[in-house]
């Protein structure tokens, strides 16, 4: 745990992040991945498909640094209802508080 200021999130960390994904889920295929700010913050956003239980999943994750401290929020949805709850989730990950 090491406490990063702003301006050492960049593409590194988000190869870092890749590289934690393909550990926790090597079976997951990643579409897209950038570095974005949400909130003041800036964030890694992630979108893989995976398999679940009830099929394909399109799952988004956004990662955010504060301090030392790392979040992560990760919304999976099917494939039949991605666009619907993707909206939902990008509603949660712009209303997110960190730090506070």
């Amino acid at each position: 745990r090491v406490a990063l200021e702003p301006d050492e999130i960049h593409d590194t960390f988000k190869e870092i992040e890749l590289e934690q994904l393909t550990q926790r889920a090597p079976h997951a295929r990643v579409v897209s991945s950038a570095l974005s700010e949400l909130g003041g913050h800036k964030v890694i956003v992630i979108r893989y498909g995976a398999s679940g239980l009830t099929g394909d999943l399109d799952v988004t994750q956004y990662s955010i640094v504060n301090g030392a401290s790392l979040y992560r929020l990760t919304c999976a949805a099917t494939r039949a209802t991605a666009v619907k709850h993707g909206r939902a989730c990008e509603t949660v990950a712009s209303t997110l508080v960190v730090g506070e």
